[in-house]
C-alpha cells in the first residue's frame, strides 16, 4: 500500500494542478486504487470516489442503479448516517455453528422490491481464503498505527517479516511500547 501511496500521491498533486478530478471503477483491484487516493490528505479536492465491481455479480446487481439517486445532492456524512440507518445486523444460532466457521451471509432489499443474496462461505482471511502478504501487512500496519503511531507501526511490521534474521526479539520491545 505504500508504494501505491506514493503514486497516489504524484497524481494527487497533478489533479490538484491541473484542478481536475477523478473516479474510479476497479474490479481485480478490489478499491486499492481509491483507497491510496484516498489516503492523500486532501482527497476531497480531486476524488470524487470509486467503485468496486469485482464480481459477476456484483455487475448485475449494480447495472440497474437508478439514475435518479446518483444525480441526488447528498453530504456524504448524511448519505452514510443514512444508510447506516437501513442496516440490521443479525445473529444466527445456524451460521455460528456451520463449518467452516467465519461464513457470512449478506441480503439486500432493493426499493423496487428485488432481493439480492451472497454467501460467503470462506471470508477473507481463512486458510480456504488466504491473504496475501501484502494484504496481512496492510491491515496490520492500520490496525498498529491508531495505537502505536505511523512511524513505529511501519517499522514493527517491517521487523515482522524479517524475524528470521533479527539477532534477538529484544530489538523488537521497543516498538510493541504502547
Amino acid at each position: 500500500m505504500n508504494d501505491l501511496i506514493k503514486h497516489a500521491q504524484r497524481v494527487a498533486a497533478l489533479l490538484k494542478e491541473r484542478k481536475e478530478t477523478i473516479a474510479v471503477s476497479e474490479s481485480s483491484a478490489g478499491g486499492l486504487i481509491t483507497a491510496s487516493l484516498l489516503a492523500v490528505p486532501g482527497a476531497s479536492a480531486y476524488c470524487l470516489g470509486g467503485v468496486v465491481l469485482y464480481t459477476r455479480q456484483a455487475w448485475r446487481a449494480l447495472r440497474d442503479f437508478d439514475e435518479a439517486l446518483a444525480r441526488m445532492p447528498i453530504r456524504p456524512a448524511e448519505s452514510t448516517w443514512t444508510v447506516r440507518s437501513r442496516i440490521e445486523l443479525v445473529g444466527d444460532k445456524e451460521m455460528t455453528r456451520a463449518l467452516p466457521s467465519r461464513q457470512g451471509i449478506v441480503e439486500l432489499e432493493l426499493k423496487d422490491g428485488r432481493e439480492l443474496r451472497h454467501h460467503t462461505k470462506a471470508v477473507r482471511g481463512t486458510a480456504q481464503n488466504p491473504m496475501t502478504r501484502a494484504e496481512v501487512d496492510e491491515k496490520a500496519y492500520h490496525l498498529m498505527a491508531p495505537v502505536l503511531g505511523k512511524a513505529r507501526a511501519r517499522k514493527l511490521c517491517d521487523a515482522a517479516w524479517t524475524l528470521d534474521r533479527l539477532p534477538g526479539m529484544r530489538k523488537l520491545r521497543p516498538l510493541l511500547a504502547a
